[in-house]
């Protein structure tokens, strides 16, 4: 991994016109694999119900790729912030769009696209082939599946970054599985249950037969979690990471497949406006391993979420540098954030950023 001073000698000898030509063609090639990044979403209105379907057109419409430069801004602005700063914020029409932005000694890849499209898994699937070819590698490793088969921000938030290192998370889960005399309690899930949220299931593996390798689309499903405040209160904290993971284990195939039927017959899609007031919703997840993807230049020390994060409530969950420990972006209200951050018992197991990290290439979700 490169450290400050070897990535700013690797600008200052490379011409940036020719870096971001380089990552222009790169993507490219990469895009080549990925037509649904390279549409646009169309509507289609059924004039006998009066409903609105969505689909995806493939019509080659291109992704796109800014370049700016931030003067003033370091690396360290951003790495050793709590907070999320504006500078990595920005919002794009296309499927998918990069902008790639020079700091003062680095430069970060911001990246944004339509939930519609594409999943967590499948995104990281595709930055990971851009990689590859940024790399020198004339075919990517995997292959996306895209053939189709039919299955019968309010203001004054504020997006705090909380540090959870290898020790607490094996401290919360040591706690959890004690507290609730289990062992199945997961790392995650024990996390999840000390700010307490509700939580998103991957379905590749849990569909029967599983779905391909290299699936490229959208495969999750919403699973929520529904606990009266004073339960919540009233139990340890292990009882809370039990309800969790006991309503993941639910979420088989017959399962699935009863909330997909269900949903075909009264299609009906959710609006950010319509969640509850006291909503948690999980993003994200700590088996992403950000820092593997490398464009050539040496891996990522660090990554932030954008602007499409800034909702109340949205937690997103990232693997920290370090295997084990893991970092949580927490979007809440300034009172509510300040009151988390003050809180002792939470506290407890978080840490600050760390500081003198190296430069980073970073990707936004």
């Amino acid at each position: 991994m490169p450290t400050f001073e070897q990535v700013r000698d690797i600008l200052k000898a490379t011409n940036t016109s020719s870096l971001i030509d380089h990552l222009r063609v790169s993507l490219s090639r990469a895009l080549d694999f990925f037509p649904p990044f390279c549409g646009r979403l169309g509507t289609t209105k059924n004039k006998q119900n009066g409903t609105t379907s969505f689909f995806i057109n493939c019509n080659n419409d291109g992704a796109q790729l800014n370049h700016a430069t931030a003067h003033g801004i370091r690396v360290s602005d951003i790495v050793e912030s709590d907070y999320n700063p504006y500078v990595v914020h920005a919002t794009f029409q296309p499927c998918f769009a990069v902008q790639v932005t020079e700091l003062e000694d680095g430069i970060f890849i911001g990246c944004s696209n339509n939930h519609v499209v594409v999943d967590g898994t499948s995104f990281w699937h595709f930055y990971n082939s851009w990689t590859e070819i940024s790399r020198g590698f004339n075919v990517i490793s995997k292959i996306p599946f895209l053939k189709r088969h039919r299955f019968i921000p309010p203001p004054m938030l504020r997006e705090r970054v909380f540090h959870f290192t290898k020790e607490s998370v094996a401290k919360l889960k040591a706690k959890a599985n004690l507290e609730m005399n289990t062992t199945k309690i997961s790392s995650l899930q024990a996390v999840l249950a000390h700010v307490w949220r509700s939580v998103s299931i991957d379905m590749r593996e849990r569909l029967n037969p599983p779905l391909p390798e290299g699936f490229f689309g959208n495969a999750i499903c919403p699973a929520t979690v529904t606990i009266k405040t004073g339960e919540l209160l009233e139990h340890e904290f292990g009882w809370a990471a039990l309800q969790i993971n006991e309503t993941i284990a639910l979420h088989d195939q017959e399962k699935l497949k009863c909330i997909y039927e269900s949903w075909m017959n009264d299609p009906e899609v959710v609006k950010l406006g319509d969640l509850p007031s006291n909503y948690f919703m999980l993003n994200n997840s700590p088996r992403f391993d950000f820092y593997k993807y490398d464009f050539g230049w040496g891996k990522p020390i660090t990554h932030r979420s954008g602007i499409g994060n800034m909702l109340e409530g949205k937690i997103t969950v990232s693997p920290g540098q370090e295997e084990g420990s893991m970092i949580l972006e927490i979007c809440l209200s300034s009172e509510t954030i300040q009151a988390l951050e003050e809180d002792v018992i939470f506290g407890e197991f978080v840490t600050t950023p760390a500081v003198g990290l190296e430069p980073t290439i970073r990707a936004r979700i």
